[in-house]
């Protein structure tokens, strides 16, 4: 059970925040609610800036603590392009932002914990730093994508303005010089620049925008024609996409595993239900009451997807090892990878 130990700094202790952090690709986000402050971690020579978290359409909160090392002293602004005017302080929290904007690209959407429960860590130490310095400048077609997805997801979360502060340029090596350029790209068609300085830019968003914007995503049929390998291309779903990966391979061998590929197909929808949920512990079968709660999905699809669990974990020797060969015949297999398929699809238009 986590219990607050002794502040280092009483500086904006329990400052609430209206701060949205979305994934580069724009297909997640969630909004900090509070800064806690900053608290030693025992038995470590670390700190860690604690946060509270929500997630879009009540489906849950929680609580992030982005730690730092020592070593944070000899990271500087200038050295990732940032103002050098930017106090100590500040850099650290900037750097926390983009640390938890760096789990949802690579991860997915932060764990919900309750206000008991342990803050999920997340190290900012020297190999992120240095992640964030190797980094290639992002072209301006990815930068407007970006500012597109986060105006858009400060909207869904209720907030008149959408903020873009330093952490953004950290996690697009940028700068918000460069951000402001493209923002001037829809200056009056789809937001107005309505303030900011040489740390931020602020946009607010247009009706025109909005509709755009809502309807684009809404559209069912958006990845229909898209090649799984490339819907799965985001870092965070490197799990799912090894296993549709190896479900294929086994599929398409020139002695099939039909065994292995139905089975590794539905390791990727259990993996990509993780991804969804921010619950990396459960299996499908509870992952699937998850989504249920948090997405109202359909009783049907969820049924379906349960059935997908069900085929794979009862029949011998394809989930789990068996006493005898696992026995599956090549319709069942092709059956539950096309299924697996349709699942992926789905989830991913959750995940947006």
């Amino acid at each position: 059970m986590w219990q607050a130990p002794a502040m280092m700094s009483p500086l904006q202790e329990n400052q609430p925040l209206d701060l949205v952090i979305c994934s580069r690709d724009g297909g997640i986000g969630l909004r900090l609610m509070l800064y806690q402050g900053l608290y030693p971690i025992p038995n470590r020579i670390v700190v860690g800036s604690y946060f509270a978290f929500a997630l879009a359409g009540g489906a849950g909160t929680g609580r992030v603590a982005v730690l730092f090392s020592d070593h944070f002293q000899f990271s500087v602004p200038k050295t990732f392009g940032l103002a050098e005017q930017m106090d100590r302080e500040t850099f650290r929290i900037e750097c926390a932002y983009a640390a938890i904007g760096e789990y949802l690209d690579a991860r997915g959407l932060l764990p919900q914990t309750g206000p008991q429960d342990d803050a999920t860590k997340l190290e900012c130490f020297d190999q992120q730093f240095g992640m964030w310095a190797a980094r290639s400048s992002a072209d301006d077609d990815e930068l407007l994508n970006y500012v597109r997805a986060k105006v858009y997801w400060c909207w869904r979360f209720d907030l008149d303005l959408a903020s873009f502060t330093s952490a953004d340029c950290l996690r697009w090596h940028t700068t918000v010089r460069t951000l402001k350029r493209i923002a001037q790209i829809e200056e009056g068609e789809l937001w107005t620049m309505v303030g900011g300085n040489d740390l931020s830019l602020m946009l607010k968003p247009l009706p025109a925008f909005v509709r755009q914007e809502r309807e684009r995503r809404r559209q069912p049929n958006v990845t229909s024609s898209i090649p799984i390998d490339r819907l799965l291309s985001a870092p965070r779903y490197d799990g799912p996409a090894l296993h549709w990966q190896k479900a294929q391979d086994f599929l398409i061998a020139e002695q099939p595993d039909l065994a292995n590929a139905a089975k590794e197909a539905v390791c990727a929808i259990e993996g990509l239900a993780r991804v969804v949920t921010g619950v990396h512990t459960e299996t499908l079968g509870e992952l699937v009451k998850r989504l249920k709660g948090q997405y109202n999905v359909n009783p049907a699809m969820a049924k379906s997807l349960e059935g997908m669990w069900g085929f794979v974990s009862n029949s011998p020797g394809v989930r789990h090892g068996g006493a005898t060969p696992a026995n599956i015949e090549e319709g069942e297999a092709r059956y539950v990878v096309d299924s697996c398929e349709a699942a992926i699809r789905f989830l991913l238009g959750l995940d947006r």
